[in-house]
C-alpha cells in the first residue's frame, strides 16, 4: 500500500519536459533527493533552454543539488559551454569544481584553451581536472599542454589524472 501511494507521488519528469515546465523540473531537481538526478538528465534533454536554469542550481548552496545541476550540464554538451567558462570565470570555488567537470564532461573542444590556461591554476585538483580534460578531448594543442604540465607534477598527480581518465 505505501509503495503504491509512493507511486503515485513520483512526479512525471517526461510530463514536465513535454509542457516546457523547467521551473517544475529545477524545482525537483532541489527539493527531491531521489528524483532529482533524472530531473538534471531531463533538464539536459531540453537542450539550450535549461542551460541558464542549471547554471542557476549550479549556484545553489547545496553540493548536492550543484553537482545534479552539473551533470545536467555537462549532458547538454555544446550549448552549455559558454555558460559555464563564463560560471568559472566569476563564481568562487565551491561552484567552480562541479562546473570545470560539467565543461569537461561536454567534450567540446572550443573547452581547449580555459582548461589549458586551468593547468597553471594554484588547486591541484583543478590542474588534474584540466589536464584529465584535456587528454579526455584529444585536441592535439590540449594534450600537448597537459603532458607539459604532467612532466612538471608529482607521480601522485600523475596517477589522479589517469584514473580521472580512465573513470570519465
Amino acid at each position: 500500500m505505501a509503495q503504491m501511494e509512493l507511486l503515485k507521488k513520483r512526479p512525471d519528469l517526461e510530463e514536465l519536459r513535454m509542457q516546457h515546465d523547467i521551473d517544475g523540473l529545477v524545482e525537483i531537481l532541489e527539493t527531491h533527493e531521489e528524483e532529482g538526478n533524472r530531473a538534471a538528465r531531463t533538464l539536459a534533454r531540453m537542450g539550450d533552454e535549461a542551460v541558464e536554469p542549471l547554471i542557476k542550481a549550479l549556484k545553489h548552496k547545496n553540493e548536492a543539488i550543484q553537482w545534479k545541476a552539473a551533470m545536467g550540464l555537462g549532458e547538454i554538451g555544446g550549448p552549455a559551454v559558454e555558460s559555464l567558462i563564463q560560471t568559472i570565470r566569476t563564481s568562487e570555488r565551491r561552484v567552480q569544481l562541479p562546473a570545470l567537470w560539467a565543461l569537461e564532461q561536454t567534450g567540446d573542444e572550443r573547452a581547449v584553451d580555459f582548461f589549458i590556461r586551468v593547468l597553471d591554476h594554484k588547486s591541484e585538483y583543478c590542474r588534474q581536472l584540466a589536464a584529465s580534460s584535456l587528454l579526455r578531448i584529444g585536441n592535439e594543442r590540449g594534450v600537448q599542454a597537459a603532458n607539459q604540465r604532467l612532466n612538471k607534477e608529482s607521480e601522485s598527480f600523475r596517477g589522479i589524472v589517469a584514473e580521472m581518465i580512465e573513470g570519465s
